[in-house]
């Protein structure tokens, strides 16, 4: 037998390309960084609630106003448990979905310290720059979840169980 026969094509492998390897190593990465951060917040707001107070909204809320730190706390580490979670699933494009979906929350408070005595400036250089950032990660999943597609799809085991299927959990698989 021809020893180039038995080679696999560049077309059958599965592995991905430099390029490839890049976007997912940084499409991880930003939802690591992202991730963390919010968790950071999220405990801030909740075991040291003055630790963030340059979130942009002045005056800073008192008296029963700040059970908002609650709210504003468990919703971080909330949103910090889905994206390490599905991370360490390794189902990137729940998690594109989720990271856009999560874009909502630096807009949003962006229109809230725009609208609530903050100024535009603080408004989109923290706020903003994190809505950059995770949009940026959302476009990144994005690309990377339609590569592993395109790659499996022209993979010779793309029949083979996936993490949705049944079959995936039991000893034989």
């Amino acid at each position: 037998m021809n020893a180039t026969a038995a080679a696999p094509s560049a077309e059958t492998t599965a592995s991905p390309a430099p390029s490839g390897r890049l976007v997912a190593r940084a499409a991880t990465g930003i939802a690591i960084v992202t991730g963390l951060l919010v968790a950071y917040f999220g405990l801030g707001f909740l075991f040291d609630p003055h630790s963030a107070d340059n979130f942009g909204i002045k005056p800073w809320p008192t008296g029963n106003a700040t059970g908002y730190f609650d709210v504003k706390g468990v919703r971080d580490l909330a949103t910090a448990g889905a994206v390490f979670t599905l991370l360490a699933l390794r189902q990137h494009r729940a998690l594109a979905w989720i990271m856009l979906f999560d874009l909502l929350i630096p807009l949003g408070d962006m229109v809230a310290v725009i609208t609530h005595g903050g100024t535009v400036a603080f408004a989109l250089a923290v706020h903003g720059s994190a809505a950059a950032l995770l949009a940026l990660g959302v476009v990144l999943q994005f690309i990377r979840v339609s590569r592993d597609s395109s790659l499996t799809a022209s993979s010779p085991t793309a029949s083979s169980p996936t993490a949705f299927s049944p079959t995936a959990f039991s000893p034989t698989a």
